[in-house]
């Protein structure tokens, strides 16, 4: 989902085989390419990190992420 966009190749790499990981990366590829790019605007006033992210002391999507992965 968006909430790992930026540490896609971490989750990847701890899937319990390369098998697996090939698979999830498959279908988070899949989900940007039907779900989120065809769905992406010109309009990034309400992109990530959010306002509230920003105040929270997040820089980027990618720390966003790898906060994310460290809750996983």
């Amino acid at each position: 989902t968006s909430e790992i966009t930026g540490a896609e190749h971490i989750c990847k790499a701890r899937a319990i085989n390369e098998e697996v990981g090939d698979r999830w990366y498959a279908m988070w590829k899949a989900y940007q390419d039907d779900v989120i790019f065809a769905h992406q605007t010109d309009d990034l006033s309400d992109s990530q990190p959010t306002k509230g992210n920003i105040e929270g002391g997040l820089t980027t999507i990618e720390e966003k992420a790898l906060g994310n992965l460290e809750k996983i």
